[in-house]
């Protein structure tokens, strides 16, 4: 994993990526090794599961925190151990499969754990993942991207992310991650100042809640959930908040119909968006058909959900009209972090860019886009 094979010399990102660097494989770190646990009993340990038993790999059990699960539970087959009272019998590798990867140091200096490995983005179609190949014949993309970040951790994010992607090694990006996970921690700015949020792909009310630690004297939330059983969920949670909107409509860059469809890998729950394929046909409209004037000014848009540009370009509008602040989670699929940048930079190139992470994954790199005359 430490191999650096040899470096690449580009204005910008010199010495910065390593094309040839060595590939990390979970399985072949795992293959040969006895009591294999896996630290993690959510939508990644379900992935992980599944990747295991197609390797013919026995898991024995999975580890959790108290407060997420109850020792003696069972989950997908594989027996709940409570960490805080977990003794084996033998030594153990850990794979880690939760939001905090950084945990792994921490679990590593338990005397019973032989090891602690990360399963990168297991589970993510190779497709759309960042490799050699691709970057190579669009590094010139990247160049300009990096031209656009304002500030140097976002520069060096960009490189690391760049690196951790080829490598699929979660680790890499640990230095440039916060102990504490949320999207509203990240950056200096107002977010206590915000009176009209927009939440696009709510999903649980997640996101809205970690608004609400740092904001609860907003004026409207607008919670955006085209799952119908994600959205029934978001209505009953917040009925008695006359404040928050729960709003089921697809927003896309024109007016017409769409393709949604259930998520394609584990790593992720409820509907997704899709250009084609199989999939329910909806009806969708733009962000300015729907935010008018006569709603108000919006001051933050948040958005996590794939083709997310394609969302931004049907807000051209309102994102003239209001400046909003934007914050919109990339994830490492290969081009995302290009094609938000540049979409809101061809609507506004007034807007000032940052790369952070919301917690210790790489799937976790977001933008926080902001107009420069706001900060």
């Amino acid at each position: 994993m430490k191999n650096q094979k040899g470096t690449i010399k580009v204005s910008g990102l010199e010495n910065k990526i390593d094309f040839q660097i060595e590939r990390y494989d979970f399985i072949e770190e795992i293959k040969g090794e006895n009591c294999i646990y896996i630290f993690g009993a959510g939508s990644l340990a379900d992935t992980i599961t599944v990747k295991l038993r197609e390797c013919g790999i026995h898991c024995f059990g999975a580890l959790v925190d108290k407060k997420y699960y109850k020792g003696g539970a069972t989950v997908n087959g594989i027996k709940v151990y409570e960490w805080e009272s977990f003794v084996p019998e033998c030594n153990i590798v850990v794979v880690m499969a939760m939001s905090d990867m950084k945990r792994g140091l921490e679990i590593e200096k338990r005397e019973f754990v032989k090891k602690v490995v990360y399963p990168g983005c297991v589970g993510f179609e190779n497709d759309k993942l960042l490799d050699e190949s691709y970057l190579r014949e669009n590094l010139g993309q990247y160049e300009d991207m990096l031209k656009k970040l304002a500030d140097i951790s976002s520069k060096e994010i960009l490189s690391t992310w760049i690196n951790s992607c080829l490598s699929r090694y979660n680790p890499m990006i640990f230095p440039f991650c916060n102990d504490k996970v949320g999207y509203f921690n990240r950056i200096d700015l107002q977010f206590s100042e915000i009176g009209s949020y927009i939440n696009i792909g709510a999903y649980t009310g997640d996101t809205i809640e970690e608004f609400l630690l740092v904001n609860n004297m907003y004026d409207r939330i607008y919670a955006i959930e085209i799952d119908e059983k994600m959205n029934s969920y978001l209505e009953r949670k917040y009925k008695n908040d006359k404040r928050i909107n729960v709003v089921k409509k697809a927003f896309w860059n024109y007016e017409g119909e769409i393709i949604v469809a259930q998520c394609d890998n584990a790593n992720s729950v409820g509907s997704i968006i899709k250009n084609s394929g199989n999939g329910n046909r909806i009806k969708c409209i733009t962000l300015d058909q729907y935010f008018t004037e006569d709603k108000g000014k919006i001051d933050l848009i948040s958005i996590a959900l794939r083709g997310q540009e394609n969302v931004l370009a049907g807000g051209g509008k309102l994102i003239k009209r209001d400046h909003p602040m934007i914050v919109a989670k990339v994830g490492f699929e290969r081009d995302g972090v290009i094609k938000v940048i540049n979409t809101i930079y061809e609507i506004d190139s007034s807007y000032a860019f940052y790369l952070r992470f919301k917690d210790n994954r790489t799937e976790e790199l977001t933008v926080y886009a902001v107009r420069k005359g706001n900060l």
